[in-house]
């Protein structure tokens, strides 16, 4: 492995042969004297950053291979020098008078696909040439080549990398022939990609964290850089079109790239959920509402506040006749023929069909969304990632369900417990108390609260839903899954039903009667 030092341009440092050592006899164990390369008094550029030059320092462990004309191959170790550029090798067997080929990183005959990642500022491989030749007993001192010049991929984010894999239209690993000169040429079984694998992982900063990938020296196109996540979907990056990635030997070319989260949303709160193993959400301010304009139709948008609901006030109660500015929060389901759940007609009918988004309401791109049946389950622990991350809540006097984000560290001490206390250590809906200045901390630490804002029914099968009940004490939410596209008055509609006495549940209900929507936005979308 090898310690980088980087050169903001690369530095000139004149290296000297140094001292010969002597052999008595041909076929007799040597040491070779072998000096990196240095000296370098070029730069290169990529996307108007300048590159650096860098040098190889020796480190414990070494070896370097001798490969003679008969490609017979010896080893020898870095017996001293470790840290520096100048380092003593030793052969552990007798090695004949004659000439030899040098390599480090290499044996001259491959380019590994798979480098290993060693740690801050170091690589494993560096390959680097030389020769020399053992005459008479003489051994002199040589001076290394790099074979190879040094991609730095600058990443930021807050993911644990399992592995980096570079890819383009050319040549980057494989068999390889090294000519005199110290320039390669693939021969065969050669690949278009290399990666760095990180074993268990690396955890990425949100400041920046240097990695290296030896690169041979080429122009390359149609670069694709893809980034294996412990947990989650692999996220790729490519070159724009016409661009190309250009590797000199010697040199280092920076890449800067950031995985960051994009900031969110006005309307979307901080915290960060798994709804999945490979997918992260975050939430609305608060639960979806319409409010009707002057004449025909509404506008959408979010309660302001996390705990606040319509509830059994007008609005709800008078979906067939709602006057200006009226705010309805329970919506029928969304069809594709009843768009986003508010509708005048009496018939039942207009409830078939597929789902159609309520997040569509907000934002046609998409970008809002309703969480699937699985989702919902995945979110209140079906698994060890959100296991105890949610619980019963008193959220300024209103009654709810409160859960937390996957890194929550508790802002406050709660009231008769010294951190937030999930469904299992107690189902009150005392079990939770917040208001005030205690909330806002909560919510800054990414806490997520249902309000119990009940549910609107009907009281003829012939009759839109108008009444409301159940408010103060369950949570009824949609959910996007659907288990038929019939418009039965035996729903088939998923929700999530929730109450003090109650666990998480999954039913299915007419699609004609009210329920809460409750929005998210994909994380890295």
């Amino acid at each position: 492995m090898k310690k980088i030092y980087y050169l903001f341009f690369a530095t000139a440092v004149a290296l000297g042969l140094v001292s010969c050592n002597k052999i008595e006899s041909p076929g007799r164990m040597i040491t070779i004297i072998a000096n990196t390369e240095s000296g370098l008094d070029t730069k290169t550029s990529l996307s108007g950053n300048d590159a650096s030059g860098y040098q190889v320092l020796w480190s414990e462990g070494d070896e370097i291979t001798a490969v003679d004309a008969d490609e017979r191959m010896f080893q020898l170790t870095l017996s001293e020098g470790a840290g520096k550029t100048s380092g003593v090798f030793t052969s552990s067997e007798n090695i004949p008078d004659g000439q030899y080929r040098l390599f480090y990183g290499t044996d001259g005959s491959l380019l590994p696909r798979i480098q290993q990642y060693m740690g801050d500022g170091v690589i494993s491989n560096a390959p680097m040439f030389t020769s020399v030749s053992v005459i008479g007993g003489d051994v002199p001192a040589t001076q290394f080549k790099n074979l190879c010049g040094l991609l730095r991929l600058s990443l930021k984010g807050t993911d644990t990398i399992k592995k980096i894999r570079i890819s383009s239209d050319e040549d980057m690993s494989g068999m390889i022939y090294v000519k005199d000169d110290g320039t390669i040429s693939f021969v065969k079984n050669n690949y278009q990609d290399v990666s760095l694998d990180f074993g268990e992982g690396v955890e990425l900063s949100a400041e920046g964290t240097d990695f290296y990938i030896a690169l041979p020296p080429a122009e390359y196109h149609g670069v694709r850089i893809e980034f294996v996540p412990a947990e989650g979907e692999t996220i790729t990056k490519t070159l724009k079109a016409g661009k190309t990635l250009n590797i000199a030997r010697a040199l280092i070319t920076p890449v800067s790239i950031s995985l960051m989260p994009p900031a969110p949303k006005p309307d979307v709160l901080c915290g960060v959920f798994s709804v999945s193993s490979s997918k992260k959400v975050r939430f609305s301010k608060g639960n979806l509402q319409a409010t009707k304009n002057n004449g025909s139709g509404y506008s959408w948008g979010f309660a302001n506040e996390q705990y606040q609901y319509v509830g059994d006030k007008a609005g709800n109660t008078t979906i067939d006749n709602q006057a200006t500015g009226s705010i309805v929060d329970l919506f029928y389901f969304s069809s594709e023929q009843n768009y986003f759940g508010i509708s005048t007609s009496e018939s039942t009918s207009l409830y078939s069909g597929n789902l159609k988004d309520w997040g569509k309401a907000i934002d046609s791109e998409g970008t809002w969304f309703t969480l699937s049946k699985d989702e919902w389950k995945y979110l209140f622990g079906n698994n060890t990632a959100r296991k105890d991350k949610y619980g019963s809540a008193t959220v300024c006097g209103v009654k709810g369900l409160l859960f937390v984000p996957d890194v929550f560290n508790d802002p406050m001490t709660n009231k008769g417990s010294e951190a937030f206390v999930p469904r299992s250590g107690n189902a009150a809906w005392n079990a939770n108390v917040y208001s005030g200045n205690d909330w806002t901390s909560m919510e800054d630490a990414g806490a997520v609260f249902l309000p119990t804002a009940g549910y609107r029914f009907y009281d003829s099968w012939d009759t839109h839903a108008t009444m409301v009940g159940n408010v103060g004490s369950i949570c009824f939410y949609w959910s996007s899954s659907i288990e038929s596209t019939s418009w039965a008055s035996q729903g088939y509609i998923i929700i999530i039903e929730y109450g003090e006495d109650k666990d998480i549940k999954e039913y299915s209900k007419a699609r004609c009667l009210g329920h809460s929507v409750r929005l998210v936005t994909k994380v890295n979308q």
